[in-house]
């Protein structure tokens, strides 16, 4: 089919047959069956085209889709019928092919490039089949027959082929040039603008581009010239610029398009498809053909780039590279030129030029072809290349033996003729492993990301080697777990070939590939991303990285303690789980149970055990019977209730007799009993009654058991009287009956006082009650001086009397200062000063004077001042020392004045020491000889002894040079230095003296430094004189003086003058006369009260303070209101020293105990107060023994009723209080109905019998009403289960121990070394994989021999020209895939770069395989040994991008792959299946709930948000009310999300937004928008840029592209709507019509992870839905229903109940703090048992509450449950606490009680609520425009429905200029007017729909012909236009 005809029929995808009704340039009309007239694109229309069959243009669609994909089909054997996997047929054909019997259907040819083979039992028939479709013949293969696509194609006139390609070569970029746009002025000047001279009106007739270039010189051709000889023209032609023939605006919009579609491509396929072609083969079907076909020749590969914006022209730039894919030869043309023609294609080499191209073509081809030409045309283009290269990989020729396709076991098995089963023998998806019981888990199934279980069972399948495919749901995690699988399988030595289309699936991988530093072994080959440099730059980084890695042994030591924490987490989770015995019950549930109904009931469950009750007996048939029998008692309970008076068992009139064995003698004997006892009871009651009268007992007095017993215990209690005993008193004292037992103790404890003090204080003193004062004052004024407390009173006066003599001294002392100071310096007189101080100041003077001899007072000198003479004296005493001996010994045998210099008498010394044998024959020995000789003294010296001493004259010479030496370089004693003879000894003496002076004095500055100064200069004679004085008379007076100041200042350390030292001894203020004068004040106090001088002050003041108490009391005493009462009675007591009475003590306690005795009987209070007398008193006594009598039978006779009755006093009473009369009434009630006693022994006898079988307690509970009869059946619970509870704790060590807070830790503590195990497990698979050996390859010989490493050093020591990355792969495989053990690839670059048999992978992991189509897959299948299929059948099946539908023979041997809509379909029914159900990406569950519920099935496992009301979280729905759907774009909707999409960019920077449209128009008009918004806003502009650089940036795509990608924010474009504003919808929804439509929107709506904005011009109710109606359209109406529902923002809860008993007690709980719970939130999959709402904020959730319930214990391991789920929940926002059952059973306060705590914290105040109507949240309101009045008039202008014609339009477009335009500028010239005639006809004759549009179709001639004031206005122009368009 050459194209599309109009009147044909064509079938479509989900549609049927319909016939094209127009085709406007790329645009197809048609009508649906239903009469509706759609229009879209010719390239989605041929996506939507079913297959195109021999001889009819009708297409059939090879693999239908359905709707759920059944698991484990059995595959069907020849002759059955075969269905795919959504249960259709396949034509009859076995899944794997092989002849089904026919015969006669001849083959097509195969293609000249393909080898046929056979092998038994493999179909390379139907491989051939597949690998057609990756080549397309047919003429609509825009390899064979470009047409130049107005849309999508670029022309470039007046340039040289061969100097484009050298620029693009040498990495020069070029840009496009526009033709310049003419100015008004220009046009005119050129004629195409004629002015009307009177009225100055414009005609306009504008030129296009072409012909206003030709109109300004330039060379319009698309021919390009063959050479170029004029200077000007080779200048024109070195730049790097390309010459177009577009105006500025329309050449930005066809480069905007470009490069998005070939973005597209390259994310969607990872296939470049963007070329610059140079030359085109014009070529003919046949010789009399005239119909010219175009294929392309020459193809660069580039890459376009979006540059600066152009300020001057309002545009962006536009840039293209060349990119590092090499040259590719055209081999559609190829395979068309051999097949139909018999001709040849040149090949392409990487250096050939295209005019050497074109020349060898001219040469080959059009030799033969007279008619054929090329054409020398440049065009940047848009073709697809990737097919034909896998096309070449799958021909069988090409794989060499012993890897051949037939021999690879999955290709085998996809292409056996013989019809193999494959189905797995687990249908569905298997079940996921015990993680936590497999061993070595950490070494064989390593993890270095985080995995949950069906992720880590996921791997573990595959590096057990099985073929697997996982199906990866959105946002479930499929990139870590495809991460997890290559890490893991190079941690065992496999290498990996990872495999996806989509460049987003392969970057994100290799992202978290580098995160986990295993980046470095990683290569990327994806074909848009292969360079040279870049490849082998990550080639030297991983050789240089080589060594950085080391080994990490202690991972063993970290996996024990992994291990160890795990167990013990699991341990708990086991045991909690585990059965009790035969209980029935797990532990976990007999605990909850308990808590809950211990706290439900309120009871003590200890007060009501069963007997027996243990793990082993309780089983579920004895629970049953228990409840059985205590339902059965609880029956006749409520019946014998029932028979009672008031309906109450207690009020039985024999209830309280517990006999149950009582017979008939036995009942009468009872009920005789209870006669005997009843006379009793009356006995007693009539003599109480006659004692009531006598003694006139108070009417309220109750006649009960213990009134009487109290009664007659007190008339026991009264004390016989003394006689002395004042009665009188009693009742007054009685008032304050304490207040005399105080009375009485103080009067004991008073006198005991007296007793103790008086030994040592005098009687006197203790009875003055002011001694104690005088005494406290006395005291007082020693403390003022700190007097010791040891001291003694003699002490003291001693003191007294020395402060006498001391000042005596003082005086004596004073006169002889006085005789010295008067010949002395003033700085001296402080050291005569008559203080302590100045005393000692004496003392250290004088010794001074006495310490420097006499004979060297007169050698004191300055010099003796410098401190720099000490290091000098010290070496000069040092060497002198060793010096003066040697002098002395030596100056008898030398001339010591006389000595020769050092160094010669050396030399003289060592010639003659070292003279031989023969040194008498020696002149220079003779001459050594004669000089020693001549040192001698004189001649009478000893030769011997002047030679033998010359070594110690030589240390002699060098000592005395040494210190010579010292000397002059130090020159400090001058004239005292004499060498050898310096007087050292009297000089180190004189230094001394004055160092120690300085020392006590000081230097420089302070207080005694001018004392120091006048010792150092003081007078010889006067000091002399001085020091003989203070020797004679003035030392024995100062001696004596200071020792007696030394006593007094240590008795009395606080004495001023005294301590310090600084007080004058004599006159005012002496410190000496001060304390006399404290000691005279004091001692006479202590004299007259204390009896011995002996005594200690400390003593004297424990006495005070014994005194003071005893003063104190005493007048206490004296003043009470006791003393008072007994002093009107004249009954005397005295607390003085001599007034103690033993009598008056015992009739005190007489008093005190009738008091006592009445205070306690209110019976006698009354009794013996009201008549006090002796008589009465003794009367009351006297009856005791009678009512003692009468008391004691009737409690005989009441014991003997019970003991027979087995009575329960208690119950029998009805209270305990034995109240006489109504005992007595109970006792007659009962005596008198005999009859009811048998009654109620069968109830007994019923009761014993249930009690028996361990219900006792229970009973007595029932009977006692600790609980409601209703209750029984939870009591029994309760019962139970706490018995459990404690046989559980008792027995099992492990659970008693247990503590939630140690639980808490180990967590914690497990969570620590899982994520370091993690780290370590990347180090060490890094050191492991880096650890292998490289081989060396050739490195001699020609460099094109080199191979291997050798090669690949080679390469990276290269500037330029490096190989091609095929021939580098080709040469070095073996050590680039031991360098880098995981490829990471497209199928193109598969195909592409690795040869056949060269490469060999143990797993091949082939991601977003439901894209992958099964022929794209097949080439990088047969590379690997295993294969991992990761995709999801629910999502987009193989994009239609760029697949043409092929011709093709009727097939009637198939294979499944043929049929097949993707590789993951190939697969899933051969393979193992996994599914990943834990959904990651969603923030709040609102983002994925609809896909999971309508297309999952709510199998995946969601996690619920804390927030169900949120401004950045969930689904934002705007309602478009003006937009409207035309030309295939939806204008309005576009300029809502760019306006948004802008603020979204300037104040959320920080999330990452992604754009999507339901087609490619809409798409564009977005982006169009986008790029004039960032014209228009400088601000916008740069934080676009700034996105641009983020890890995740801004992307705008349609609904076929966005599969793979992830944003925080999702915008997406409904696009959909009604042609007309009101108008009604067409339901013709393109791609979603279709029956996999549901799996394009599955993908939309699950690609954000925060927020999702939609935008719609319709509701769910413009969306008709009928039994016809494909899923896609019934979903695309849920879903707005879904948005229009009000409740997106709310989690929508589970409506499930409490999963335990343990929650519904948490709850309870919580309750009663005022914080409601919802139990059991989520929405599927996984569900938090409580969460507690914020009161303040109701759609808040403060916290979830894990109670270690059915959730927890379900999790398939330890890392699912202790970590994994609680992360995710924080990642979400949630706090999370955990109570566990074991704690809450012991005491549920203490977990509570943080919990609360921190829920205070955490909740916000309450404030009244706002309502707002439902749907509020979810609904924004329409956006704003710049000008309110222009939208709301523009929207007037609008027509309500219908087409309308151009004069309309134009009729309503001057409305809008004389109703707005005109009035809002009156002023505007009419040529600069908005809506003049030339603009008019040029709106009316572009139709621009936006400002965007505007800007690109109107010539600027026109725009910049336009006041500034009307700018504003296009864009209410705009939309007026949109509406006819």
């Amino acid at each position: 089919m050459d194209e599309i005809q109009v009147g044909e029929i064509y079938e479509l995808e989900g549609l049927g047959g319909i016939e094209i009704t127009a085709v406007d340039g790329d645009y197809v009309e048609f009508e649906e069956p239903d009469g509706s007239l759609t229009s879209m694109s010719q390239e989605e229309f041929l996506a939507l085209m079913v297959r195109e069959e021999e001889g009819d243009k009708s297409l059939t669609l090879p693999s239908p889709y359905a709707e759920e994909e059944p698991k484990g089909k059995l595959p069907l054997m020849v002759g059955e019928e075969y269905t795919n996997r959504y249960g259709q047929p396949i034509d009859d054909e076995p899944p794997f092919g092989g002849s089904t019997g026919e015969e006669g259907n001849s083959e097509e040819p195969s293609l000249g490039s393909s080898e046929q083979k056979t092998s038994e039992g493999f179909a390379f028939d139907s491989l051939e089949s597949v690998r057609k479709k990756l080549i397309d013949l047919s003429n609509r293969n825009s390899l064979l027959n470009y047409r130049h696509p107005k849309a999508s194609c670029l022309r470039i006139i007046d340039e040289l082929p061969n100097q484009i390609v050298e620029l693009l070569r040498s990495g020069k970029e070029f840009s496009f040039i526009p033709v310049p746009e003419p100015t008004e002025a220009e046009l005119i000047q050129a004629g195409y603008v004629e002015v009307d001279p009177v009225t100055g009106h414009k005609e306009y007739d504008w030129p296009d581009a072409e012909e206003w270039a030709r109109h300004i010189g330039l060379h319009t051709s698309y021919d390009l010239p063959e050479r170029e000889t004029e200077e000007l023209g080779e200048q024109r032609h070195q730049d790097s610029s390309l010459q177009t023939l577009m105006y500025a605006p329309e050449l930005e919009a066809r480069c905007r398009s470009i490069r998005s579609k070939a973005e597209t491509a390259i994310e969607e396929s990872g296939a470049n498809i963007l070329y610059l072609v140079i030359g085109f083969l014009e070529w003919r079907e046949s010789r009399d053909s005239d119909v010219v076909r175009r294929a392309p020749l020459f193809t660069l590969p580039v890459r376009m780039e979006k540059k600066g914006f152009d300020r001057g022209k309002s545009t962006f730039r536009y840039t293209i590279a060349l990119k590092d894919d090499g040259l590719l030869t055209n081999i559609p043309l190829r395979e068309k030129l051999v097949n139909d023609f018999g001709l040849k294609l040149p090949e392409i080499d990487e250096d050939v030029t295209p005019e050497d191209y074109f020349k060898n073509i001219s040469q080959t081809i059009l030799r033969s072809k007279p008619r054929w030409t090329v054409r020398r045309q440049a065009t940047l283009a848009l073709l697809n290349f990737s097919k034909q290269v896998m096309y070449e990989d799958l021909n069988p020729a090409r794989w060499p033996e012993g890897a051949s396709l037939e021999e690879h076991p999955i290709i085998s098995q996809f292409f056996s003729s013989a019809g193999t089963e494959y189905c797995p023998a687990d249908f569905g998806y298997s079940p996921e492993y015990p993680i936590d019981d497999l061993p070595d888990v950490h070494i064989q199934f390593p993890l270095v990301s985080e995995a949950d279980s069906s992720q880590h069972s996921a791997l573990i399948d595959a590096l057990k080697g099985h073929n697997l495919v996982i199906e990866g749901p959105p946002g479930s995690g499929k990139s870590q777990t495809i991460t997890n699988l290559i890490a893991a399988s190079i941690a065992n030595g496999k290498k990996v070939l990872f495999v996806a289309e989509k460049m987003a699936a392969l970057e994100v991988v290799k992202d978290r590939m580098d995160k986990v530093g295993l980046g470095d072994f990683c290569l990327e080959l994806h074909s848009h991303k292969t360079q040279k440099v870049k490849i082998l730059s990550a080639l030297e980084s991983r050789i240089n990285n080589s060594q950085s890695y080391r080994d990490f042994v202690e991972i063993e030591a970290d996996i024990a303690r992994f291990e160890d924490l795990k167990n013990k987490l699991k341990k708990y989770v086991e045991v909690a789980n585990s059965p009790w015995r035969n209980a029935g019950l797990t532990i976990h549930e007999i605990l909850n149970k308990a808590t809950r109904y211990r706290l439900q009931l309120g009871i003590d469950p200890d007060r009501i055990s069963i007997d027996g009750v243990s793990g082993e007996n309780l089983t579920p048939v004895r629970q049953k019977e228990l409840a059985d029998n205590l339902e059965m008692f609880v029956f006749v309970h409520n019946q014998l209730s029932e028979q009672s008076a008031t309906g109450e068992i207690e009020d039985h009139y024999w209830y309280g007799v517990r006999n149950s064995e009582l017979l008939g003698p036995q009942v009468e004997s009872l009920c005789a009993l209870l006669r005997d006892w009843t006379d009793k009871l009356v006995a007693l009651i009539e003599f109480w009654e006659e004692q009531a009268k006598a003694f006139s007992f108070p009417p309220e007095v109750r006649t009960t058991f213990v009134q009487i017993e109290e009664y007659i215990n007190g008339l026991r209690e009264l004390p016989e009287l003394g006689g002395g005993e004042p009665l009188e008193c009693l009742e007054g004292l009685s008032e304050v009956f304490d207040e005399l037992k105080v009375f009485k103790a103080d009067y004991l404890w008073i006198h005991e006082q007296i007793k103790s003090l008086r030994p040592n204080m005098k009687q006197r003193a203790i009875d003055d009650p002011l001694s104690a004062q005088k005494i406290e004052e006395a005291l007082k004024t020693l403390s003022e001086i700190e007097c010791l407390s040891d001291l003694t009173l003699g002490d003291l006066s001693t003191d007294y009397d020395l402060c006498e003599h001391l000042l005596e001294v003082a005086g004596k002392l004073a006169e002889g200062f006085l005789k010295i100071t008067g010949n002395l310096p003033h700085a001296l007189l402080p050291v005569f000063e008559l203080s302590k101080s100045g005393i000692r100041e004496f003392h250290t003077f004088v010794s001074f004077l006495a310490k420097l001899p006499a004979e060297l007072w007169r050698n004191r000198a300055a010099l003796y001042d410098d401190d720099d003479l000490d290091p000098l004296l010290e070496q000069l005493a040092s060497k002198l020392k060793a010096l003066t001996p040697l002098h002395k010994k030596l100056s008898e045998i030398y001339g010591l004045h006389r000595l020769p210099p050092f160094e010669g008498l050396e030399e003289d010394w060592n010639i003659f020491s070292s003279g031989g044998f023969l040194r008498i024959f020696s002149s220079k020995w003779r001459a050594a000889k004669k000089a020693l000789l001549a040192l001698a003294a004189s001649s009478r010296v000893d030769k011997k002894d002047v030679l033998n001493l010359v070594p110690d004259l030589l240390e002699y010479i060098k000592g005395i040079d040494d210190i010579s030496e010292l000397n002059r370089t130090e020159p400090l004693l001058g004239d005292l230095y004499k060498g050898v003879d310096t007087p050292v000894d009297r000089i180190l003496a004189l230094r001394n003296w004055y160092r120690e002076v300085r020392e006590e004095y000081g230097r420089g500055f302070g207080d005694r430094v001018a004392i120091g100064d006048a010792l150092l200069n003081l007078d010889r004679n006067l000091a002399m004189n001085i020091l003989e004085f203070a020797n004679s008379e003035l030392g024995s007076l100062s001696d004596a003086l200071l020792k007696g100041l030394k006593r007094l200042s240590g008795h009395f350390p606080a004495c001023p003058g005294l301590g310090d030292g600084h007080g004058h001894l004599l006159g005012q203020g002496s410190p000496l006369m001060a304390l006399q004068e404290k000691l005279k004040s004091a001692l006479p106090v202590f004299s007259e009260a204390i009896e011995s001088s002996d005594a200690k002050l400390s003593t004297i003041m424990s006495m005070h303070a014994d005194l003071e108490r005893l003063l104190e009391r005493r007048g206490q005493w004296n003043r009470s209101s006791v003393k008072a009462i007994f002093d009107t009675a004249d009954f005397e007591l005295t607390v003085l020293t001599s007034g103690y009475s033993e009598e008056k003590v015992s009739l005190l306690s007489n008093l005190e105990a009738i008091i006592d005795v009445v205070s306690r009987v209110p019976i006698l209070r009354s009794t013996i107060l009201s008549s006090p007398t002796p008589s009465r008193y003794q009367t009351l006594k006297d009856s005791l023994s009678e009512i003692e009598r009468r008391h004691r039978t009737c409690v005989e006779a009441e014991r003997k009723f019970q003991d027979l009755g087995a009575v329960d006093a208690e119950s029998w009473y009805g209270s305990d209080v034995k109240d006489l009369g109504g005992v007595l009434e109970k006792n007659l009630n009962a005596s008198g109905n005999p009859s009811w006693l048998g009654t109620w022994l069968d109830y007994l006898r019923i009761r014993k019998r249930i009690a028996g079988k361990g219900l006792q307690k229970l009973i007595e509970g029932l009977e006692g009403k600790w609980f409601a009869p209703d209750q029984a059946g939870d009591v029994l619970q309760l019962c139970l289960c706490h018995q459990l509870s404690k046989e559980i704790f008792r027995e099992n060590e492990f659970l008693a121990d247990f503590s939630g807070v140690e639980q808490n830790a180990i967590r914690r503590k497990f969570r620590d070394y899982d994520r370091k195990l993690q780290e370590l497990q990347q180090k060490k698979i890094a050191y492991r994989a880096a650890d292998v050996a490289v081989p060396g390859g050739r490195a001699t010989g020609r460099v094109a021999n080199f191979s291997e490493l050798a090669l690949i050093r080679h390469e990276i020591g290269k500037k330029k020209k490096h190989i091609a990355i095929r021939s580098l792969l080709k040469r070095a495989p073996e050590s680039i895939l031991a360098l880098k053990p995981c490829f990471m690839m497209s199928p193109v670059s598969v195909a592409q770069y690795l040869e056949p048999g060269k490469f060999q992978f143990d797993l091949v992991v082939m991601d977003e395989a439901s894209q992958i189509r099964p022929e794209d897959a097949l080439g990088s299948i047969a590379r690997g040994k295993n294969l991992v299929v990761v995709g999801d059948p629910k999502q987009l099946p193989p994009t239609s991008f760029f697949q043409k539908v092929i011709d093709e023979e009727e097939e009637n041997e198939t294979v499944s792959l043929q049929v097949s809509e993707s590789i993951l379909d190939t697969v899933t029914p051969m393979f193992k299946n996994r599914r990943l159900r834990w959904h990651y990406r969603s923030r709040h569950e609102s983002l994925i709930d609809f896909s999971n519920k309508h297309f999952y099935g709510s199998d995946l496992i969601l996690f619920p948000s804390p927030f169900q009301e949120s401004e950045d979280l969930g689904i934002r729905y705007r309602r478009v009310s003006k937009g409207r759907f035309n030309k295939r774009r939806n204008v309005e909707e576009a300029k809502r999300i760019v306006n948004d999409l802008v603020l979204q960019l300037v104040e959320r920077p920080g999330e990452s937004v992604g754009v999507v449209a339901m087609n490619t128009e809409q798409r564009d008009e977005i982006e169009r928008q986008l790029d004039q918004a960032l014209k228009d806003d400088d601000r916008a502009r740069t934080y676009y840029e700034q996105n641009r650089g983020c890890e995740e940036p801004l992307f705008i795509k349609n609904l076929e592209n966005v599969q793979g990608d992830e944003r925080d924010v999702i915008f997406i474009s409904m696009t959909y709507g009604p042609e007309q504003i009101g108008g009604r919808i067409m339901q013709r929804f393109g791609p979603i019509n279709s029956d996999v439509g549901w799996r394009r929107l599955n993908v939309l709506f699950t690609r954000s992870k925060k927020r999702m904005h939609v935008y719609s011009s319709m509701t769910s109710g413009d969306i008709l839905v009928g039994s016809e109606s494909s899923r896609g359209v019934a979903a695309l109406r849920a879903f707005l229903e879904y948005c229009e529902t009000g409740h997106l923002h709310q989690t929508i809860h589970a409506g499930k109940a409490p999963d335990s008993d343990f929650e519904i007690a948490v709850m309870d709980a919580l309750r009663q703090h005022g914080y409601e719970c919802v139990p059991q939130l989520g929405v599927a999959g996984f569900y938090l048992d409580l969460a507690v709402r914020d009161p303040g904020k109701p759609g808040r959730f403060l916290m979830g509450i894990e109670c270690d319930g059915a959730t927890y214990h379900s999790a398939k391991s330890t890392r699912d449950r202790d970590r994994l789920r609680q992360e995710i929940l924080e990642g979400l926002g949630w706090r999370i606490a955990r109570i566990w059952s074991t704690d809450w059973f012991k005491n549920p306060q203490a977990s509570l009680t943080p919990i609360i705590r921190q829920l205070e914290k955490l909740k916000s105040d309450v404030s009244p609520s706002v309502g707002f109507e439902e749907g509020e949240l979810c609904t924004a309101q329409e956006s704003g425009s710049h000008d309110e009045s222009l939208e709301n008039f523009a929207g007037e202008m609008l027509p309500s429905g219908g087409g309308e014609s151009d004069l309309d339009l134009e009729k309503r477009l001057l409305d809008f200029h004389q109703s707005v335009i005109e009035k809002e500028n009156p002023h505007i010239k009419p040529d600069q007017r908005l809506l003049r005639p030339a603009m008019l006809k040029s709106l009316l004759f572009h139709l621009p729909s936006s400002k965007g549009e505007f800007l690109e179709l109107i010539p600027s001639s026109l725009r910049l012909g336009t006041a500034a004031e009307e700018g504003k206005f296009i864009g209410p122009v705009c939309e007026i236009i949109a509406d006819y368009g």
